[in-house]
């Protein structure tokens, strides 16, 4: 049976170039990313207008399908900068970011200094160096695991052994959510003939929703995250603008999300 994600990865991987050095690990990869980050010593999170405007408005969409994370334990597997995590520390949650990158762990921990410094405020937040493919936790530690901007750098096999990690160390009833960026989508298109791309794979919403039934999950829902549909390459002063089309043309969205239930 022919994969169509498949062929518009390979159709992607032809026509873009790739930043991944062909004898690079994946890990190697990141590492070489987030040193470039810490060498900058700036938070584009904190900084640049495209960067908050997305993370403002996923965290929003994690509000919105999880209510109330006050004294909730979460999980970010793969955490990267860990942003969206702290976000959601703000609202009250005891966070734990896991990540394979002692780089992307010293980026992120002073990412949190910073808003720390900033807010005056200590926030609960933990932070764990392994791999993705097996979590250093026991079974029903938290109540919600998510990433963002992970899986689609796996392939199938593996992408199955992350989501199984990550159920097996929630509690019964608990939440995944693991959010994908489209490859389709204007922002990531721009992002590529400019900058070129990494090892990331096209996963459409039938596939992404297919893995998370293969893993075991329940009450699968696959959605866009209303992060934006205008790139980045447009000044703020257009997204403004044109903010309507965030919400007029879904299916150009940057970013969407598969959440599932532990039963």
């Amino acid at each position: 049976m022919i994969d169509k994600d498949e062929i518009i990865t390979s159709a992607i991987n032809f026509f873009f170039k790739i930043n991944k050095k062909s004898d690079e690990e994946e890990k190697d990869y990141w590492d070489r990313f987030c040193a470039e980050k810490i060498a900058s010593q700036k938070f584009s999170e904190l900084d640049y207008f495209f960067q908050k405007k997305v993370y403002t408005r996923l965290c929003s969409c994690f509000l919105s399908i999880l209510g109330s994370v006050k004294g909730k334990k979460i999980l970010e597997t793969g955490c990267g900068s860990g942003y969206l995590s702290m976000l959601l520390a703000q609202e009250g949650a005891k966070i734990t970011l896991l990540d394979n990158s002692k780089l992307a762990l010293k980026y992120s921990k002073n990412l949190l200094k910073q808003i720390e410094s900033i807010q005056k405020v200590k926030y609960q937040v933990k932070y764990v160096a392994a791999d993705v493919r097996r979590l250093p936790f026991n079974k029903n530690t938290f109540d919600i695991a998510h990433n963002c901007g992970v899986i689609e750098h796996y392939e199938d096999e593996t992408i199955l052994v992350i989501l199984r990690e990550m159920t097996r160390v929630v509690r019964k009833y608990g939440q995944i959510i693991v959010v994908v960026p489209n490859l389709l989508s204007p922002e990531i298109v721009c992002r590529m003939i400019k900058y070129g791309k990494g090892s990331e794979r096209y996963l459409s919403k039938r596939k992404l929703k297919k893995l998370m039934q293969k893993a075991g999950l329940k009450k699968i829902e696959v959605k866009k995250a209303n992060a934006s549909v205008i790139p980045s390459c447009f000044p703020e002063k257009i997204h403004s603008r044109l903010a309507f089309l965030d919400d007029k043309l879904k299916f150009l969205d940057y970013l969407f999300y598969g959440r599932g239930f532990k039963v």
